[in-house]
């Protein structure tokens, strides 16, 4: 799965709330919300730029792909 590591980039970066990234960005709030909690479906490329150029960071900063969790049989 594909984790989203906005909350860690956002702190090294002294960027202290989610506001201000919104104030730099112009992305939804929502939006930030979302990706700052790691509960986003999605996020275009358009605002993943936006967040990379607002905060001097790449996007395996904030992106990384971390190993499902197994999958139960017995679940079905």
């Amino acid at each position: 799965m594909i984790k989203c590591n906005l909350a860690i980039v956002m702190a090294k970066k002294k960027v202290k709330k989610q506001a201000e990234l919104h104030r730099m960005t112009l992305i939804r709030k929502n939006t930030i919300s979302d990706l700052y909690n790691d509960m986003a479906a999605g996020i275009s490329f358009q605002d993943l730029d936006a967040i990379c150029e607002a905060l001097n960071c790449e996007i395996t900063d904030l992106l990384e792909r971390v190993p499902n969790p197994p999958h139960d049989k017995n679940s079905d």
